[in-house]
């Protein structure tokens, strides 16, 4: 056996010696055929996984080779073009479009076929909604020179638009006017602000308003108020019109010789002061969803706001004059101030007696918003949104046409940088809003639909509303933390080729507090999301003669606004480069120095409006002071930032600080004043929903004389600020 085995390893080791030699023969023959045909296979490997990468970047937009953000702003601002915007104007304000038309859902497809044309992921979103439009309107006097009002507006043979389409828009109305057909006597009360009723109550102690109709001037404040103000005093209808002192023949030529309201001019324009759809307060109205029942809408525990109940219609001031005419020898008004250019030197009652009917046909319908987004390359869930409201009362060529023509100019210049492979750094959410006439309906809707996602993720939001309706002031409302990033953009845009003058150098350099009235109500005052308006308006403000009137066409901005939309050029100009900023820094521009700054100043208004400057806010002083403080140390970390070379974490964490130290400041209806608007720093004015109230709860109770309750506001407000403070430096 033992030998067996050594001859069978012998004839191993032999057989194995004549392999080796035979493989050693073959790899010299064999080596370079092998090493071609692998490096031609590697080859081929390379470039087949290459084609597909780059496919696969092309389409998505990310890991895309470094670009120069610098460059491609630039070349947005070439893209921009005047003869572009222009075309979009005259189509899109061609036709009236009243939120629930068949006319403005057309628009919403248009839009969104565009938005997918230029390569944005764009969709609609139907959003079933309560509105009412006018059946019936009548005002009549009574006795025996009884005459009616003609509650329309004259055709104008030369102003461009057709009688078709004059008459297809809808009549003078109020929107969310209640119905009713009622007779009582005229009540002259000014501008219907609630410091004009308690002047003709003081004035005159015997006055009621129960059982009367109030006879009120546009301007001062929200229409909604005017209404309310009256309908809170027993009042049973309200007329409203347009007063030649501010805006008519007083001011100069009308129109369509000259920009100023004609005697026949009517503002339309809804009078409820609260948002969203009325059927669905705080949640959200979807196809097939849960709604309010009729009956609901009046329980004041369920609704947003109430709705009004009396009528209301708006009338021209000729039909304004003869009601004066009508109450000529009554008590006389309490101050010159009050007579404006249609010399209403008495108030009334009496002895004209007149008779209101409205009848309103309330409804549910459908309105449409447009979403189209932009992928972002680096952090597509960071979300930079803007917007615009696409609805109007008439043709709307200012509202809401100058600003929609900007955002769908700022779209298709930003489709032209996708075409060069660019993608933004965050994801850029453009939206056209539908329903904001009546009261902010597709916004609101929106974000209590997407509330989740938008707390978390929503970086900004950047509203335009009547873009251009001037050339001599640019106007910016909101959050004070973009004001360095406002001033950076309007210091490089020029007004036109032929002006030199920037737009940096015709505005302030104020950021203005964010009121209601536009869309940016959901995003600001609701979930706490930075945001911004801006606008380029006129020092005289000639705009305000047409505003929501048949004459608000494209004959007038033509000829009075913006003759060839260079102007709106440079809005869009800078709307898209305030978007592109925020999109592709590395670091966010939100500077809470300046925010700091800001707060103190509002404290200061607060005190000073309201004769209160010996009430003791030392635990808010301190408060501002820290935040302060933490501002200036995250400004220390943005410059390390700057400096080094950080990881993406370190960077990103930095960016969720600066941006949702907003949410902090949420606060609830003692801190900030109100059920739904919960910003504690500023909201609508309750008096004046168009305007800001800085600090509204600690306003009201100094104002009302309540010192237990501003002092114990001013504590919680001091805890708030604080909190931002340690959330912003810390984040924890």
């Amino acid at each position: 056996f033992d030998e067996e085995d050594e001859g069978f390893i012998g004839r191993r080791r032999r057989s194995s010696i004549r392999s080796f030699h035979i493989q050693q023969l073959f790899r010299r023959k064999a080596t370079i055929p092998v090493i071609a045909t692998f490096i031609v296979v590697l080859v081929v490997f390379i470039i087949i996984i290459s084609v597909f990468v780059l496919k696969v970047s092309r389409e998505s937009g990310i890991n895309q080779p470094p670009v120069n953000d610098g460059e491609m702003h630039e070349k947005y601002v070439e893209a921009v073009s005047a003869e572009e915007l222009g075309k979009v104007f005259r189509d899109y304000a061609s036709k009236a479009h009243i939120a629930g038309s068949k006319q403005n859902h057309n628009l919403a497809i248009q839009i969104n076929e565009t938005w997918t044309k230029y390569g944005f992921r764009s969709r609609l979103e139907e959003v079933p909604v309560y509105l009412n439009y006018p059946l019936k309107r009548s005002v009549r006097t009574l006795g025996s020179d009884a005459f009616d009002l003609s509650l329309e507006e004259a055709f104008i043979e030369n102003d461009g638009t057709s009688k078709v389409d004059f008459s297809d828009a809808m009549p003078p109305f109020n929107g969310y006017s209640g119905s009713g057909n009622v007779t009582g006597p005229i009540v002259y009360a000014n501008y219907g602000t609630q410091e004009d009723f308690e002047l003709l109550e003081k004035t005159y102690p015997d006055l009621s308003f129960v059982g009367t109709v109030v006879l009120v001037r546009y301007g001062g404040i929200f229409r909604g108020n005017k209404v309310k103000n009256a309908e809170m005093r027993g009042a049973i209808a309200v007329l409203i019109f347009i007063d030649p002192q501010n805006t008519g023949y007083l001011r100069g030529a009308t129109f369509p010789e000259g920009p100023w309201s004609t005697n026949t001019t009517v503002q339309r324009g809804s009078v409820w002061v609260g948002e969203g759809d009325p059927m669905s307060p705080g949640f959200p109205s979807v196809p097939g969803g849960p709604r309010l029942s009729q009956k609901e809408l009046d329980d004041p525990d369920l609704q947003w706001r109430p709705l009004p109940k009396i009528p209301s219609l708006p009338i021209n001031y000729a039909d304004a004059q003869r009601l004066i005419l009508g109450i000529r020898n009554s008590q006389a008004a309490p101050t010159e101030d009050w007579w404006g250019g249609l010399n209403a030197t008495n108030i009334g009652p009496g002895p004209l007696q007149v008779q209101v009917e409205v009848e309103m046909n309330n409804t549910v319908v459908s309105i449409w918003n447009v979403i189209g987004i932009i992928d972002g390359s680096v952090e597509p869930d960071r979300l930079i949104m803007a917007g615009s409201h696409r609805d109007a009362w008439t043709f709307g060529a200012g509202d809401p046409i100058s600003s929609t023509a900007v955002l769908m100019e700022t779209a298709r210049s930003l489709g032209t940088l996708l075409s060069l492979n660019w993608r933004p750094r965050r994801s850029i959410v453009l939206c056209s809003w539908d329903g904001e006439e009546y009261g902010l309906l597709g916004s609101l809707e929106f974000s209590e639909l997407h509330a989740a996602r938008l707390d978390t993720d929503a970086v900004t939001y950047v509203n335009i509303d009547v873009a251009v309706n001037g050339g001599d002031v640019f106007y910016a409302a909101g959050v004070p933390s973009f004001q360095n990033l406002v001033k950076e953009v309007t210091s490089t845009l020029k007004l036109n080729s032929e002006n030199s003058t920037k737009l940096n150098e015709i505005w302030n350099g104020e950021m203005e507090i964010l009121g209601s009235g536009s869309d940016h109500v959901p995003f600001i005052h609701i979930l706490g999301i930075s945001s911004l308006d801006i606008m380029l308006t006129s020092s005289s403000s000639p705009y305000a003669a047409v505003y929501h009137s048949n004459y608000d066409n494209i004959y007038y901005y033509e000829k009075f606004i913006d003759p060839g939309y260079k102007l709106h050029a440079v809005m869009a100009r800078a709307y898209g480069l305030l978007l592109l900023k925020i999109a592709d820094s590395e670091i966010l521009p939100i500077n809470h120095i300046t925010y700091a700054n800001a707060i103190s100043s509002y404290l200061d208004t607060v005190l000073n409006v309201t004769n209160s400057n010996s009430f003791d806010v030392k635990a808010m002083r301190n408060s501002i002071e820290n935040y302060r403080q933490a501002a200036l140390a995250v400004e220390a970390e943005i410059q390390h930032a700057q400096n080094y070379i950080m990881d993406g974490n370190t960077i990103r964490s930095l960016n969720d600080r600066l941006y949702l130290t907003e949410r902090v400041f949420l606060g609830d209806k003692r801190t900030s004043g109100d059920k739904w608007l919960r910003h504690v720093i500023f909201t609508p004015s309750p008096s004046n929903v168009y305007a800001g109230l800085a600090f509204p709860a600690l306003f009201e109770a100094l104002d009302s004389g309540n010192l237990t309750e501003a002092t114990f506001v001013q504590q919680r407000l001091a805890q708030v600020i604080d909190q931002a403070a340690k959330y912003l430096q810390k984040g924890f």
